[in-house]
């Protein structure tokens, strides 16, 4: 049995003790007529509190606004309790102060906000490498907040790259947490990140005794009693399915029997959800992260009741009295303290969202995708510039770049570039220039799921002296050695060319369809419509295992002022009728037998 809580009782006066910059406030001379504390999961702890100050007499004096101690910046110590002891329960600074009239009276107002609220303000662009979750956490707060205390375990997969911008350190720090299933519980400038230990009450409620005000549900569609996950593998080009059923967690009462419940509403006990690009160990993750979120969401709502200061967010509480639905075990996710005029009440929020951390704040949510909620979305498409294109450690292909707006000089991201054909051994390949600028979008708004959509030319890249005409004629593509290859759809020209005059023409007129082969020596080979020539400056070579030649009409060989030579082992030759003319000496010579044959022979 529980021990029963039940500090401060009916008719109990209370007593707020407060302290500034180290020195506590007199009670006397500002009293406190309203105070609030406000501590939440994933949420900045605030409070607040109202004095009377000021009034229309001119000899009213305003106190408390004139005070240094209760300047914005003003570091506020809140302790509640009895009259005898009091415990600390709020730890901050002062960010806001107002003044307010009603019905003629005036009164000073303060806002206050926990230390770790410095994380929530600006926007941080940052990449981190081969790290996991819970070390990235730990990364941003030693750089950057060494003043706030931290106790992180250790989770999540290493990331090969991790970026992170239009988002807050605060939200990127209880996104991390909360995708993978863990409590972030901030409490008086310190954060904690840790699993969830489901332990037996120290403390229980009755609603004969204790409970005030309640409002309390059991929804069976926040519930789950598997999560399977399913992932696309880019590489294999198939998905992947992952699932989690761990250690379950009773909550509410002995009529409550949720995954009997869950089965009998929807068929099955097995939430799916689809996680696109992510490794097993990631998906897993997620599985693991929606159960936990599940468990925790049984039951949602509120109870009030007198004012306690031992209950901490986190605990566990049983409550009695209520139906067998009801009573049991339930979870404390927030606490909320309020006094007014001595009355001191506490509220206990019960249960934790099904929701991710994210789908609160539309900016970075992603709700097109059931994973919206596990990483802070890039909207967009970004400009970016090549930094190296082959040190990709996974094989992807992918391009390490440096998104201009998003990342300090030394920051860069890696990104996979589309080709507009690509298969096993087969496809085009076109990376970019190192330096060049590049188009970059997220798939599914993912950071770690950069895409390169195309190259972009600038007042400092050119298009190698092309300019697009009217008609959009030409159209090429030109390398960093200067070859070519170029589309003129005018004067349906295709061209090839190197830097030094080499080329290939093909030009397909229908009267003039030629094709041209041509170096930079002179020589070339031009068909035409009715001829095709050779010509080569110097010597023309053809070497096979048979040549033959053929013509409908004559074959002729004219070798103008030298010597025609065939030099073989055997000549023969056939024609029906032969005639062979000689403008000067002609020899014909035989090293053993020459023989004349024929039915008449006829010399000189």
């Amino acid at each position: 049995m529980a021990e029963t809580n039940n500090l401060s009782h009916y008719g109990l006066v209370a007593r707020c003790v407060i302290t500034a910059n180290g020195t506590e406030i007199s009670e006397a001379k500002y009293p406190v007529l309203k105070m609030e504390i406000h501590k939440e999961m994933f949420k900045v702890p605030y409070a607040f509190l109202e004095f009377k100050d000021g009034g229309r007499a001119e000899a009213d004096t305003y106190n408390a606004g004139d005070t240094e101690s209760f300047a914005i910046g003003s570091e506020i110590v809140i302790k509640l309790g009895d009259a005898d002891k009091q415990v600390q329960l709020f730890k901050g600074v002062i960010t806001k102060q107002a003044f307010k009239v009603r019905k003629g009276a005036s009164y000073l107002q303060l806002e206050c906000k926990d230390k770790t609220f410095k994380m929530t303000y600006g926007k941080t662009y940052d990449v981190i490498k081969e790290k996991k979750d819970s070390d990235i956490i730990g990364d941003i707060l030693s750089k950057r907040y060494s003043d706030i205390q931290k106790d992180i375990a250790s989770f999540g997969a290493e990331r090969l790259s991790f970026s992170f911008s239009e988002a807050s350190d605060w939200d990127t720090v209880m996104m991390l947490a909360d995708s993978n299933g863990k409590l972030a519980i901030i409490d008086d400038g310190k954060i904690t990140i840790k699993d969830f230990e489901m332990k037996a009450p120290k403390y229980n409620i009755s609603f004969e005794k204790d409970i005030i005000d309640m409002t309390l549900d059991a929804d069976i569609k926040r519930y789950a009693a598997e999560v399977e996950t399913r992932a696309s593998d880019s590489k294999e080009q198939k998905h992947e399915d992952s699932s989690a059923t761990p250690k379950k967690f009773k909550f509410g009462g002995e009529n409550f029997k949720p995954q009997e419940s869950f089965e009998k509403v929807f068929g099955s006990t097995t939430r799916k959800v689809y996680t696109p690009q992510k490794t097993p160990k990631e998906s897993t993750d997620i599985a693991k992260a929606l159960y936990v979120k599940a468990q925790l969401a049984q039951f949602q709502g509120s109870i009030k009741i007198r004012g306690n200061n031992q209950l901490k967010v986190g605990d566990t509480i049983e409550v009695k009295g209520l139906n067998k639905t009801f009573s049991g075990t339930h979870f404390i996710s927030g606490i909320t303290h309020t006094m007014e005029e001595k009355d001191w009440k506490t509220e206990l929020q019960i249960g934790l969202s099904e929701k991710w951390y994210l789908d609160d704040k539309p900016a970075m949510s992603n709700k097109n995708n059931s994973t919206g909620g596990l990483h802070i979305p890039i909207k967009g498409l970004h400009n970016a510039k090549v930094v190296s294109i082959h040190n990709d450690k996974n094989g992807f292909y992918r391009v390490e770049v440096h998104i201009l707006h998003l990342q300090e000089a030394n920051q860069t991201i890696w990104a996979r570039p589309a080709q507009f054909y690509a298969f096993e051994n087969v496809g085009s390949f076109f990376m970019p220039e190192v330096g060049s600028e590049v188009i970059v979008g997220f798939i599914n708004e993912d950071p770690e799921q950069a895409v390169i959509l195309g190259c972009l030319y600038n007042e400092s890249s050119h298009a190698g002296g092309y300019v697009p005409d009217e008609d959009n004629s030409k159209k090429a593509i030109l390398t960093k050695s200067e070859m070519k290859i170029e589309f003129n759809d005018k004067e349906k020209i295709f061209q090839i060319h190197t830097k030094n005059g080499n080329e290939i023409t093909i030009k397909d007129e229908d009267d003039e369809d030629t094709i041209l082969i041509k170096d930079k020596h002179g020589n070339f080979i031009k068909t035409g419509k009715s001829k095709i020539s050779v010509k080569a400056v110097e010597d023309f070579e053809l070497e096979a295992k048979n040549i033959l030649f053929k013509a409908a009409e004559k074959v002729t060989i004219n070798a103008k002022g030298n010597d025609a030579i065939v030099v073989t082992d055997k000549i023969e030759q056939k024609a029906k009728g032969s005639k062979m003319v000689v403008d000067a000496t002609s020899e014909f010579t035989a090293a053993a037998i020459l023989k004349l044959k024929g039915s008449q022979t006829h010399i000189g």
